[in-house]
């Protein structure tokens, strides 16, 4: 893990405030968002997001994979596409919009 200054940190964290908040979300964003919208509804469902083994939980990928095409579902029908202003808004505070979660099915057979 690189170690960085206390100035090299606050320069890297100032290069997003430069980011036009209308620019369109890399993939690595979206995937970014995706995974931190599914971690609150996957301990809401109880499902864990790794097994005993350390792998990943297959019940969790689901939930991402339909809670990722829900927020692309969402936006779809907006005509409108992820914005890095968005992805900054769910990493601050990582809550479905109600929009998203009407379309996320979690019932997820056993």
């Amino acid at each position: 893990m690189p170690s960085f200054k206390f100035s090299e940190k606050i320069r890297m964290s100032n290069k997003f405030a430069n980011i036009d908040p209308a620019k369109p979300a890399s993939y690595r964003q979206y995937d970014l968002v995706v995974y931190k919208l599914t971690q609150p509804l996957a301990k809401k469902k109880k499902i864990a997001e790794k097994t005993k083994e350390g792998k990943i939980n297959p019940k969790f990928r689901i939930l991402k994979a339909r809670v990722g095409a829900s927020l692309t579902k969402f936006y779809g029908d907006k005509n409108a596409v992820l914005t890095h202003g968005d992805v900054q808004t769910f990493l601050a505070n990582p809550v479905i919009p109600k929009g998203v979660m009407e379309l996320i099915d979690t019932k997820i057979a056993k």
